[in-house]
């Protein structure tokens, strides 16, 4: 019985152990458990390069802040802190190094203290279009040598690498500063230079080579500038652009004001051609012109010589080139067609260029009065039908149309072509012994020196002296050939007097009673009397005052040696007059 008492009493005592060991267990902080957990932070402490302890306590406000790098995206709002003033909104992804502070982003911006959604960060780089906002360097690596310069508003895109944005520009990768950039485009003025090609699109059609350069506004994409022609937007590439005012010399599609500024006051109008050069201000060119700093709107030039049609007044100096040796000193007006260079006006006389004053020129047709330096033909319209001849020495007056003068002549309106005429009156004098020519009048004289006959003949006529054996033949008031003749035999004599040409003809058969003759050239100007050419007759037998007709004369006809007859036939016409003396 007393062996049972002992084991219960030892139940009961393990039972009462175990209760009270339950609640030392479950009982504040210095148990088992908080033991294990300061053993597990003393081996956290070794393994974190023996930094002081952190608290046991989980809290976010007392874990240790963790630095890292992030990307922030464009168009991020910024902000003084979470939820809080907004400072800006990124032109351009930004790269940053900050802690994350429940959902928001704390890094320093500007110097500043800064805020931003986590959700408008990221770790991968970002890819970003945007423009430049000035003219930058472009680096071969991020931070390194410099081969080029972006100009301001040109268009950039690629990935970023940290603070750069790696780029392609001018066929090279490159890496441009990523504050430099702006999401918008910029408007920029540039000068795009004559001569270049405007597109539709980059590299696409050409829609017209500039005649001059234009000064634009617009925005850099890539290599191109894009901006509006004509109410079009075009392309030109970026290197036939500039931001200097250019030169440029050119010539004026139009007449043209001339201005005293920019768009201000008109003092003066430069003519349609007019060269003129200069630097450009905006969309003018300014210019010296007369003696004055002027302006002139640049789409009125094109780059090419304008050829334009001007008047050049009589007495006018025509040099080799300005300022330079005369040529001549023109006797009538002249219509030409050439370029304006400065002061001077540059056309082509008989072949060779030549320059005039600009102030002797007009576009207005001249009204002229001047003399006849040649009979000249007087026609219907200019170069048109012929409806008489006017003589040499002849005064006419009219106005110009182009090359001939437009004049009154017997009744009629006629045109005379302008190289005929001369400023001073005209003086037709020619002798020859007795026989003189003057103005249009033949006059035969005695050994006295008294005129015994005169006969108006004009500008074209034919004179034979019979004792002289000899004959001169006139055409458009001068001497144009003379030669010995043979006249009619003592039995069978020329005739004596004035006559005219009948007619002429080529290649006949002169036939009479006891004669059939073949000749090449045949020009009656009486009955049966002619002038011809005789094959048949001694070359030796024609010479001034020869007595050859006596004994080879011919049956009245005036015999010329053949190889003289072309020149007479040509320069005589049916109704020639034809004068024979003794």
């Amino acid at each position: 019985m007393n062996k049972k008492l002992s084991f219960k009493k030892i139940i009961l005592l393990v039972t009462i152990c175990t209760i009270v060991f339950s609640c030392f267990y479950f009982d504040g902080n210095s148990n088992v458990q908080g033991e294990t957990t300061e053993h597990e932070n003393a081996q956290l402490t070794e393994t974190d390069n023996n930094q002081p302890l952190a608290e046991s306590n989980t809290s976010s406000s007392q874990t240790t802040p963790v630095n890292m790098h992030r990307y922030v995206k464009v168009g991020s709002n910024i902000r003084q802190s979470p939820n809080g003033p907004i400072i800006t909104c990124l032109e351009h992804p930004i790269y940053v190094r900050g802690t994350m502070v429940g959902n928001w982003f704390r890094h320093s911006y500007n110097g500043q203290t800064a805020y931003v959604a986590e959700l408008n960060t990221q770790t991968e780089a970002p890819y970003y279009s945007g423009y430049l906002k000035t003219s930058t360097y472009v680096r071969k690596t991020p931070g390194g040598e410099i081969f080029a310069i972006a100009a301001k508003g040109t268009h950039l895109s690629g990935t970023m690498e940290r603070e750069y944005l790696k780029v392609s520009y001018n066929g090279q990768t490159g890496y441009v500063f990523i504050s430099q950039f702006q999401r918008n485009p910029i408007l920029i003025s540039r000068y795009v230079k004559a001569g270049s090609n405007i597109r539709q699109s980059p590299n696409g059609p050409i829609i017209t080579c500039l005649e001059h350069p234009i000064y634009v506004r617009g925005t850099m994409i890539g290599n191109w500038f894009r901006h509006t022609l004509n109410g079009q937007t075009v392309y030109v590439a970026e290197l036939n652009t500039q931001t200097e005012a250019p030169y440029y010399s050119g010539y004026l599609k139009t007449s043209a004001y001339v201005r005293k500024a920019p768009g201000g006051e008109m003092f003066a109008i430069a003519a349609k051609g007019t060269r003129l050069s200069g630097t450009m201000e905006r969309g003018y060119l300014k210019v010296s012109y007369k003696g004055q700093t002027g302006y002139v709107f640049i789409p009125q030039f094109q780059r090419n010589p304008i050829l334009i049609s001007r008047y050049v007044k009589a007495g006018s100096i025509i040099r080799q080139s300005p300022n330079g040796p005369i040529i001549a000193r023109l006797e009538h007006p002249i219509y030409v067609r050439g370029t304006i260079v400065g002061n001077w006006f540059r056309h082509t006389l008989n072949g060779q260029t030549a320059y005039v004053a600009k102030f002797n020129t007009q576009t207005e047709a001249p009204y002229y009065s001047g003399y006849l330096k040649t009979s000249a033909y007087v026609r219907k319209t200019p170069g048109g039908e012929m409806f008489t001849i006017a003589a040499k020495g002849t005064y006419l007056s009219g106005t110009m149309e182009r090359g001939y003068l437009k004049v009154s002549y017997n009744g009629q309106t006629g045109y005379v072509f302008i190289p005929q005429f001369q400023r001073n009156p005209v003086v037709n004098a020619w002798s020859f012994a007795e026989f003189s020519y003057r103005d249009g009048t033949l006059y035969v004289n005695d050994s006295a020196d008294d005129i015994v006959s005169s006969r108006y003949v004009g500008g074209n006529h034919v004179l034979v002296s019979l004792s002289h054996q000899y004959m001169w033949v006139f055409n458009y008031n001068k001497l144009v050939t003379s030669s010995p003749i043979i006249s009619g035999k003592p039995i069978t004599p020329t005739v004596i007097g004035n006559f005219y040409v009948n007619y002429k003809q080529r290649n006949t058969n002169l036939v009479g009673p006891t004669w059939n003759e073949a000749v090449a050239y045949w020009a009656p100007f009486y009955n049966g009397y002619g002038i011809h050419d005789a094959s048949w007759q001694p070359t030796s037998g024609f010479y001034m005052n020869s007595d050859t007709y006596q004994y080879r004369g011919s049956h009245g006809c005036v015999n010329v040696p053949p190889a003289n007859m072309p020149a007479v036939f040509n320069n005589i016409s049916p109704g020639t007059p034809v004068t024979v003396v003794r």
